[in-house]
């Protein structure tokens, strides 16, 4: 068995490969087939932990009380000069966001994306260089999604199985290829058009007045402003009760399993 992502490009899946002996005799040696008594335990964990060093560490989730009140704060666009800082916003505090980053300027801020990770947050796709996937064709749509999921596989270990589409577009073709490549598609129920007014009290604004229980909620990290903008509402939405949640953690404390070929837009 080829695991997905190793050996082969992600988009190809996991391949299961046979051979008979004879195509294989004289290439690999019988003992490789046969375990030795002297491979313990210990050593196949020593192997592991070297495996998995290599990967980003997720620290432990923060538990959900799926009792209150919680949003999803989003950000598209990005990893992004701004990002960072964004991150730090939420380790003053508490919660996490979900982050859909553009594949193709993933390899300009990879710290930042790992540290996405390892800070706790979702990342997820935006396709890889911000195309309409309703304008593309099956096999664009299919290399739009798994090149960016690709890439964040690369950098972290963590198989991104959500992903928003530019502009919230979708139809039933792009939900068909999202299906099968066991994708969820994810838009949003909260729009602080924050790309459009570039006025950080306007976001602000917007989500105190906008979001309550189940939302999810549209930014993008792109922007100064709408950063800006979450020095007062991430304090402010905990204040009032709310937990921060990811996408998935929503989706999953709401009682509904993550379906592939979904379109997600809150609660």
């Amino acid at each position: 068995i080829l695991p997905q992502g190793q050996y082969l490009p992600m988009s190809d899946g996991t391949k299961t490969v046979y051979f008979s002996y004879e195509e294989i005799e004289g290439i690999v040696v019988k003992e490789l087939f046969n375990i030795e008594k002297e491979d313990t335990e210990e050593d196949v964990k020593e192997g592991q932990d070297k495996d998995e060093s290599e990967q980003v560490t997720e620290p432990d989730k923060i538990k959900i009380d799926k009792t209150k009140p919680m949003v999803a704060l989003t950000f598209d666009d990005g990893p992004s000069a701004h990002t960072d800082r964004l991150l730090d916003i939420f380790e003053r505090h508490s919660g996490h966001g979900t982050f859909f980053v553009v594949g193709n300027i993933i390899d300009n801020r990879k710290e930042t994306v790992k540290r996405i990770v390892s800070d706790g947050h979702e990342i997820a796709g935006h396709s890889w260089n911000h195309r309409q996937l309703t304008n593309l064709s099956d096999q664009d749509i299919k290399d739009q999604i798994m090149s960016t999921r690709a890439k964040i596989y690369e950098l972290t270990g963590y198989d991104a199985k959500l992903m928003r589409p530019p502009y919230g577009a979708y139809n039933d073709r792009v939900r068909s290829v999202a299906k099968n490549l066991s994708v969820s598609l994810i838009n949003w129920s909260v729009d602080t058009l924050d790309w459009k007014n570039r006025d950080a009290e306007t976001v602000y604004k917007c989500i105190m007045k906008e979001a309550d229980d189940g939302a999810i909620v549209l930014c993008h990290d792109l922007h100064k402003t709408t950063v800006d903008a979450m020095e007062k509402v991430i304090p402010a939405l905990i204040d009032k009760g709310y937990q921060l949640v990811t996408v998935s953690e929503l989706i999953r404390a709401k009682g509904e399993k993550i379906s592939a070929g979904k379109v997600y837009f809150g609660y």
